[in-house]
């Protein structure tokens, strides 16, 4: 599973080291030279920052002969981490990635995924579910930061101003409770 690229491919999933990835799929390869691998990636509110570069692996990866295939779904729960989130002037950049995706020929069913996830991220939520959840993944993110020892804005520059606009909502719920509840279990 891979939802982006770089290092915030590594933050979204604790624990990916993306060269050990690069060298298990040259390895996979060199033996299994026509086996396809799938990459899963569920798409979601940080993916769509650096997703191009993972459109451009795989392409990459195809031009040498290799069998890889991009099976992309976007994320419902936790809600704070739908794609939905984002706001507009980020939204756009999915329709460029459907673009860029036809453009390096990725199959038809992957198109198909895309073009699912463009029409999927456009939708709108309800005014309140909207302020509600950016204001969750605000206190998600500072709490994940707090106890992995991260730095959300050093790996997602580009969110910094959103992310400081939406520290402001007021929290309209015991969220303290819900998180403890839902990161302990």
């Amino acid at each position: 599973s891979v939802d982006t690229w770089g290092r915030q491919a590594e933050f979204i999933r604790h624990g990916l080291d993306l060269e050990l990835f690069k060298r298990n799929l040259d390895v996979h390869f060199e033996i299994n030279k026509d086996v396809p691998v799938t990459i899963m990636c569920a798409f979601n509110i940080m993916s769509i920052f650096n997703f191009h570069e993972l459109i451009d692996f795989v392409a990459d990866q195809r031009s040498q002969g290799r069998p890889l295939i991009l099976d992309i779904s976007y994320v419902h729960n936790p809600t704070f981490l739908d794609c939905r989130l984002l706001p507009d002037h980020w939204k756009k950049k999915a329709e460029f990635l459907l673009k860029q995706m036809e453009s390096k020929n990725f199959f038809r069913y992957e198109i198909i995924k895309m073009s699912r996830l463009v029409e999927f991220i456009n939708s709108t939520l309800p005014m309140k579910d909207l302020q509600h959840r950016r204001r969750e993944f605000i206190t998600f993110m500072d709490e994940h930061d707090r106890r992995r020892k991260t730095d959300f804005h050093a790996v997602f520059p580009e969110f910094s101003e959103d992310y400081k606009a939406w520290a402001r909502i007021k929290p309209t719920r015991n969220l303290k409770y819900y998180f403890y509840k839902l990161l302990l279990g």
